[in-house]
């Protein structure tokens, strides 16, 4: 009866012991994947995740009629800021601009795809939608600048932005969509630029 119980014991002991190591083993696999689909910088999806979700919106296209927007955000002016004020005041805008676009459309649709380039891509979200969302941007970088003292003093937070909703008469793929949004970006920059000093495009 003892032997039994110590064998028994023995048991609970290892599978005790294997469901450490698998809940330790699933952790580890989990904070692999966030890492190699994390920004660092900002915590916002990387290029990474933001091509596995393009892959899943195409194949929503091929197959049925999804409801999706797409807005591209661009920070302007990042190279002066880097080159005038140094990197860390560049990280400075770049995660500020993050936080915002971040509260804006929501953490998990939100991915940074370049060095001062996001890309929003938003699910049942129509287009009055969008133009709202790019409205409550402004307003919270407007906040930002009054509120941080280095945006005050040295140069003030900048974002150019554009959407574009999917419509299948349109769109073939989210490249269409995506081409449609980034245009509508730089229109928006080029009347950033007509008001501001062209040398601080970059």
């Amino acid at each position: 009866q003892t032997q039994q119980n110590q064998r028994g014991d023995g048991l609970d002991d290892l599978s005790n012991r294997l469901d450490f190591v698998r809940g330790e083993l699933q952790q580890y696999i989990d904070d692999a994947h966030e890492l190699a689909f994390t920004d660092a910088l900002t915590g916002a999806g990387n290029r990474s995740a933001y091509m596995d979700a393009i892959k899943y919106l195409n194949s929503q296209i091929d197959n049925t009629n999804p409801d999706f927007s797409l807005a591209v955000f661009d920070i302007n002016g990042l190279k002066v800021a880097n080159d005038t004020y140094g990197y860390a005041f560049g990280d400075l805008l770049i995660i500020t601009a993050a936080d915002v676009l971040k509260e804006a459309v929501g953490f998990e649709n939100l991915f940074r795809i370049g060095g001062d380039e996001f890309v929003a891509v938003m699910e049942h979200t129509s287009k009055e939608e969008m133009n709202d969302i790019l409205r409550k941007v402004d307003t919270k970088i407007a906040a930002k600048n009054a509120e941080i003292e280095d945006f005050k003093t040295k140069m003030q937070l900048a974002v150019s932005k554009g959407a574009a909703t999917f419509t299948k008469q349109k769109d073939a793929d989210v490249k269409s969509v995506f081409r449609r949004a980034d245009n509508s970006m730089y229109d928006d920059k080029t009347v950033y630029y007509n008001i501001h000093d062209r040398r601080q495009e970059h």
